[in-house]
């Protein structure tokens, strides 16, 4: 009698059990802690249409210059291509002491063009600023925490590139986008899916050690060589006198590059264009 009772209430508990359940893609869920999908997708379509000339406008000043580049349109063809982080063996190794010197160098010029004082400006190059010492120690205090802003595109002439996802992270965003599950957790780390191969932590990590031997020198740009090409001085020059230089021939990611410098390419290309059309009337 007593196994019958247990019996039929196992029967009747599994049945609430599966009651109380839902399975989305794959996952059982409780009913309960499932969000109305449909009518939340509906006011996000209202809010969608009436926010959609609002979002042209506050789209960023840098943001318009990357849309309209040529050399972005090129970036995107590559995302694909690589189908992750290159090899794993070789990423290893990487990055190289030419990499992490010519990023440092850019960010350096990246920062300098956000806080210091133009003294002297010049066409198609970085301005000269004003050789105040402050500037440049602050400038150098936490530039290498910039790095992480960066991450690996394989298959292009200069690996790395600013402000795009890992392949990883694009994959996982791609089998998720139509999921009604709205929150994932995984058993990965964010930081792992970010930086799968743990190739950006190293970027962060070297950049710092070559800023302890080379602040001085940064210093000294900064104070009395300014009208040099920075990555030249620096890299070339002082650095990597003695290691590869094979990076530092290669072109860099428009996207990585100082914004305003970028921005009077540009002019200088129409300039260049407009003389050439007077000069054949």
């Amino acid at each position: 009698m007593v196994f019958v009772i247990v019996f039929l209430w196992t029967v009747i508990y599994a049945e609430d059990f599966e009651n109380e359940y839902e399975i989305i893609d794959g996952i059982k869920i409780k009913k309960d802690s499932i969000v109305m999908i449909n009518e939340q997708d509906g006011k996000k379509g209202e809010k969608n249409e009436r926010s959609h000339s609002e979002e042209h406008d506050e789209v960023s000043e840098e943001d318009r210059d990357d849309d309209n580049d040529d050399d972005d349109v090129d970036d995107d063809e590559d995302d694909g291509d690589d189908g992750g982080e290159g090899d794993l063996e070789t990423a290893k190794n990487l990055p190289t002491k030419c990499h992490v010197c010519r990023l440092l160098a850019v960010e350096v010029e990246n920062k300098l063009s956000k806080n210091a004082r133009i003294r002297k400006p010049r066409e198609g190059k970085p301005p000269i600023y004003y050789k105040e010492e402050l500037v440049i120690l602050r400038v150098t205090e936490n530039i290498c925490d910039a790095m992480t802003k960066y991450n690996v595109r394989a298959k292009v002439p200069f690996r790395y590139k600013r402000g795009v996802k890992s392949m990883y992270r694009k994959q996982i965003e791609e089998v998720t986008k139509d999921s009604r599950i709205q929150k994932w957790v995984f058993a990965t780390p964010e930081e792992e899916i970010d930086d799968p191969t743990g190739e950006i932590r190293r970027l962060k990590e070297q950049c710092y050690e070559m800023l302890k031997g080379s602040q001085k020198l940064l210093i000294h740009w900064f104070m009395k060589a300014q009208s040099r090409d920075l990555t030249k001085w620096l890299c070339a020059k002082r650095v990597l006198i003695d290691d590869d230089k094979e990076c530092l021939q290669v072109e860099m990611p428009r996207r990585n590059q100082v914004a305003a410098l970028r921005q009077k390419k540009v002019k200088i290309v129409e300039n260049n264009t407009t003389s050439a059309a007077h000069e054949e009337l």
